[in-house]
């Protein structure tokens, strides 16, 4: 039976875009893995507290649906809490999809220290054409550094 839940579901997970991974991120990341679910998280936090880094409690999970959800964060509430509105995308999902960046936590030492040793831009641009090679130089190296500082592989399909 196609099904979508979206709600604050307290689970943190650095595999969707979370701060850091509690017990029950844990737990959910287990079960959604072990039963194919998808986990689709918006692309920024959606609680911020005085004092606590902000993060993402607000995840929606798919589980028989072939589609994809666009989430948009309100950040226009007096509250550590935020809205967020989850449209459905009409678009069926390719048969082939786009493969992700991220499939494991990132050792964001490791990626930092990469990022510092292979980004070196003293360059003076000179035209357009300067600077959009910069911009792929950039994105290769962005790409690289996050590969090789994953800490290990999961199986599941997280989006």
């Amino acid at each position: 039976m196609p099904t979508i839940l979206l709600g604050d579901l307290n689970s943190k997970h650095q595999t969707w875009g979370c701060q850091k991974t509690n017990p029950n991120g844990n737990k959910l990341h287990k079960f959604t893995s072990e039963q194919g679910i998808i986990i689709s998280p918006p692309a920024e936090p959606t609680f911020h507290r005085s004092g606590r880094l902000p993060d993402i409690l607000d995840i929606a999970l798919i589980s028989n649906l072939p589609i994809d959800l666009h989430h948009v964060v309100q950040n226009e509430l007096d509250s550590d809490h935020v809205p967020v509105i989850s449209t459905l995308n009409e678009q069926i999902k390719a048969k082939n999809p786009i493969p992700k960046l991220i499939n494991a936590p990132i050792n964001w030492e490791a990626f930092r220290k990469n990022l510092d040793e292979k980004l070196n831009n003293q360059k003076r641009y000179s035209d357009l054409d300067d600077i959009n090679k910069s911009i792929e130089h950039i994105t290769d190296i962005i790409k690289i550094a996050v590969t090789q500082a994953q800490t290990k592989k999961h199986t599941a399909t997280l989006q």
